[in-house]
């Protein structure tokens, strides 16, 4: 849970970093994935390794 908490931060604070900086939504976009992608890849097989 503490990373998904961590990367929900760090996606809102470069969220507004980014349009301040006057880039684009899709640009916000692939960054968010970017955030969230290694949480989703390797949530599954942490879960079924039974580690804290």
């Amino acid at each position: 849970m503490a990373a998904l908490v961590m990367a929900t931060n760090m996606t809102v604070g470069m969220t507004v970093w980014m349009r301040y900086r006057a880039h684009g939504w899709p640009a916000v976009g692939e960054m968010a994935a970017a955030m969230y992608a290694p949480f989703l890849l390797l949530l599954i097989p942490v879960w079924s390794s039974g580690s804290p």
